[in-house]
């Protein structure tokens, strides 16, 4: 009964520990996704270096399960392909478009919310651009998001990650 008490107690005092390190796993996975913030005008960087931060927070949000960072996600990596603009402005806030990730993101999206045809044609129509062998890149990438999403692992509410000099609160 003692080691039963012991157990329980030891858990619920490492459970907060455990989603921390979960969060700042995500975190560091979003860091990954990120171009340099090389803008030489002041302004240009700060925005930059805000939508990164955004960006991170969005990240680790949608590995905790959060429907709306999961859209956002599938948004952020994939830019309507015909709209150069788009993809150039994208990019210069250190954000660059990923066809991969928005296939694997939106095929996660789709299949977490049980709706088989809608993600099924999401998910062909997402994919469609990055090929066969994108999609077999995607599929691997959706295996690791399922393996490491930890739902309910948020940081604080208050948290805004650290980006290029930008505090973190």
């Amino acid at each position: 009964m003692k080691a039963a008490l012991f157990l329980t107690l030891a858990l619920s005092q490492a459970a907060p520990a455990l989603a921390e390190t979960g969060w700042r796993l995500h975190e560091a996975e979003a860091r990954r996704f990120l171009a340099p913030c090389s803008q030489s005008n002041a302004r240009d960087r700060h925005i930059c270096q805000t939508s990164q931060q955004t960006f991170v927070k969005v990240y680790v949000d949608a590995m905790a399960g959060d429907l709306i960072s999961t859209v956002v996600l599938v948004l952020a990596f994939n830019p309507p392909p015909t709209d150069s603009d788009y993809v150039a402005r994208t990019s210069s806030v250190g954000i660059p478009p990923n066809q991969i990730e928005a296939c694997a993101w939106t095929y996660v999206l789709f299949k977490t919310q049980g709706h088989p045809a809608a993600y099924e044609d999401a998910f062909v129509t997402q994919c469609e651009p990055v090929g066969e062998t994108g999609r077999k890149a995607a599929m691997m990438r959706v295996k690791e998001i399922a393996a490491s999403i930890n739902l309910g692992a948020k940081p604080p509410a208050n948290w805004k990650p650290s980006i290029d000099g930008l505090r973190d609160h």
